[in-house]
């Protein structure tokens, strides 16, 4: 399972409480039923985080659920923005939401080339 920065956020989303609620709920009872993964991406997306005390919660969600970090390799960079520019060209995804394309692409390459999903 992939989870993209969007999910980790809703544990802190106070403006969001049944989002905040239910992503809590999973967290805790069933995500360690799958294995799942976040990207390199979203690490970056966290450490963009403009909150300093957020952006430290966000990490420590990562370390805490012991989440695998996919590290995009410079083989797999070309393909995945590839993926992602072919998405918005579709209108698949809208242009305005590029980094959620990456996401899918993210998930769409991997999914195909290491099995790991």
């Amino acid at each position: 399972m992939y989870l993209d920065t969007s999910i980790i956020s809703f544990m802190y989303a106070d403006d969001a409480p049944e989002k905040q609620s239910l992503t809590n709920e999973f967290f805790k009872k069933y995500l360690s039923v799958y294995e799942v993964y976040v990207s390199s991406l979203v690490l970056t997306e966290i450490e963009n985080t403009q909150d300093a005390a957020l952006r430290r919660k966000l990490l420590d969600i990562v370390k805490e659920f012991d989440l695998a970090v996919i590290n995009i390799e410079p083989e797999g960079q070309e393909r995945i923005f590839d993926l992602a520019r072919m998405y918005v060209k579709e209108r698949i995804i809208p242009q305005r939401k590029f980094d959620d394309a990456m996401h899918v692409a993210i998930c769409a390459y991997y999914d195909s080339t290491l099995d790991i999903f």
